[in-house]
């Protein structure tokens, strides 16, 4: 006999939706805080391996930016250059050294993601960001941001899409490499940055609700997280 997963409506503390089983002739429930009472059944939840970024940005440059943060932290003095390695597919994707013009070029460049990162963090989850902002400091900065392909990388693509980044500070270089960032569903984030990025949905859609008729569909969609 089998069971349907139906979700309730709390969430639990780990931060994941519990799980009510019903047997299809309604015969049993079993609530659990996860699949527990499925264990042996020959189940899988593909809800578990669903991906959720922590906030706006393309897949293929997540694990980079996570590098950086880790070297960098949000001290950019005397960063006089920081190298990307990764695989040729994610390159493709993530390399955009002019800058960006709009949210979905912001989105992509990793130049101007990790920039952002680094120096203004709190605006990483901005959803309007056509124009991008931009200060000298934060140019400067994504202006020393190097893309190189990596043949030791590729193999571990796409199973996973990895980042190394060294930075080079006053002379020294610091390198780290990061196969599986945070919004991975191997290493997913936590209740609470799923509920900051949900709050910057809202914020969008209420922008959109309150946009005229005659309002472009390409200036609303920009406006999307």
């Amino acid at each position: 006999m089998e069971c349907e997963p139906q979700w309730r409506q709390e969430p639990v503390r780990s931060g994941t939706c519990s799980l009510s089983s019903v047997m299809r002739d309604g015969s049993r429930v079993c609530e659990s805080p996860g699949a527990g009472c499925f264990q042996g059944a020959g189940l899988q939840f593909f809800f578990d391996e669903i991906e959720l970024k922590p906030y706006p940005i393309a897949r293929q440059g997540l694990a980079a930016v996570e590098a950086c943060r880790q070297l960098a932290g949000r001290n950019t003095k005397g960063i006089t250059a920081i190298t990307v390695s990764v695989p040729s597919a994610q390159a493709r994707v993530i390399d955009h050294p002019s800058w960006p013009a709009n949210r979905m070029q912001s989105i992509a460049s990793i130049q101007y993601q990790i920039a952002l990162a680094l120096l203004a963090p709190d605006r990483l989850m901005d959803f309007a960001r056509t124009p991008p902002f931009v200060t000298p400091t934060l140019r400067s900065l994504a202006a020393k941001v190097r893309v190189r392909t990596d043949a030791r990388l590729e193999t571990r693509y796409p199973d996973t899409w990895p980042a190394h980044v060294v930075v080079e500070r006053s002379g020294r270089r610091q390198a780290a490499l990061v196969s599986i960032p945070r919004g991975d569903a191997r290493n997913p984030i936590e209740w609470e940055d799923v509920l900051a990025k949900a709050a910057g949905y809202r914020t969008a859609l209420t922008w959109i609700r309150k946009a005229r008729p005659q309002d472009p569909i390409p200036q609303l969609l920009d406006a999307l997280p």
